[in-house]
């Protein structure tokens, strides 16, 4: 609870910061909208499924339970990284996870596969965005592909079991359950991940704040946000996303009212999304698993979940 209280202290610091560095008066603050807001719950859904489904194609050949369940789990995870700080809602789903297992060593090779291709594909989002900004479009089509087959390469030929042997120290079976996965879909759905994310941001800010900066500029802004968002030093995401406009104003030229406007929108109905799920969720765990997710929320160990 007192982290929470630190972090939303940083998060108004940082939003204080933002706004006055951009000299943004408070009067033109316009992010109340009911375009924004059908858009964040489309898209927010659509984000809930693919994580459920990458999850599944990672764990489906272990864990014996039904999709349902993942989709529970899921959920969980969303609403606390929104209600608390970034990274609470991987420990929770997984902590909720190894009680299925009978294993619950392999809890941590999934939590390893699920967050490398995460940063993989962040990676190649990355680099064909920047790569195409700043080489043109014959090097980035050579870059990506070179890009493609490195990582095929170093898949194919098991690079984390010859070059990161400390890993077989562990006891959990890491090589095979990633042996068995369907990489390629992972991959896939991970690339989906991050597509979703930049286009919901892109349509709030286009269509609905209608920014007219250069489509490359909203696109590297975007991103930024999206690695920004990960940070797990402020609440919510609350000031570190708009710390982004910052980063990317200090070389291009682009609305900043209109990004701050669209960060802070997404920002603000997400946890209001999230609000409401948390209590769907509180029933739920309440009738079907014994957990009481408002104790865990604010419990003093925010990765303890409070068993009955």
């Amino acid at each position: 609870m007192k982290k929470n209280i630190l972090l939303i202290i940083i998060s108004f610091l940082l939003l204080y910061f933002i706004i006055e560095f951009n000299n943004i008066d408070i009067a033109q603050f316009d992010i109340f909208r009911a375009e924004t807001f059908l858009l964040v719950i489309f898209f927010t859904l659509i984000l809930i499924i693919l994580n459920t489904i990458r999850l599944y194609l990672i764990s489906q050949r272990i864990l014996k339970i039904k999709f349902i369940e993942y989709l529970y789990f899921s959920l969980t995870s969303f609403v606390f990284n929104v209600l608390s700080f970034s990274g609470t809602g991987e420990l929770i789903k997984y902590y909720l996870l190894s009680y299925k297992l009978k294993k619950k060593d392999d809890i941590f090779s999934f939590f390893i596969i699920e967050k490398a291709y995460g940063l993989i594909s962040i990676l190649i989002l990355t680099s064909t965005i920047f790569s195409f900004y700043f080489f043109g479009k014959t090097k980035f089509l050579f870059f990506l592909a070179f890009f493609l087959v490195f990582i095929f390469y170093v898949d194919k030929n098991n690079f984390f079991l010859k070059k990161i042997p400390y890993l077989n120290y562990f006891n959990f079976s890491f090589f095979d359950i990633y042996k068995d996965i369907n990489k390629f879909l992972i991959l896939l759905v991970s690339l989906l991940i991050h597509i979703i994310y930049i286009l919901q941001l892109f349509l709030i800010m286009t269509l609905v704040y209608k920014n007219n900066s250069e489509f490359i500029i909203t696109i590297i802004l975007i991103l930024t946000v999206l690695i920004m968002n990960t940070i797990p030093i402020t609440y919510s995401g609350f000031g570190i996303r708009e710390f982004s406009i910052i980063l990317i104003g200090s070389f291009a030229d682009f609305d900043k009212l209109g990004a701050v406007n669209s960060i802070l929108s997404l920002g603000i109905y997400t946890f209001l999304i999230a609000v409401g799920v948390f209590l769907f969720l509180f029933l739920i765990f309440k009738i079907n698993y014994k957990v009481d997710l408002l104790n865990t929320l604010f419990s003093k160990k925010i990765i303890k979940v409070r068993m009955k």
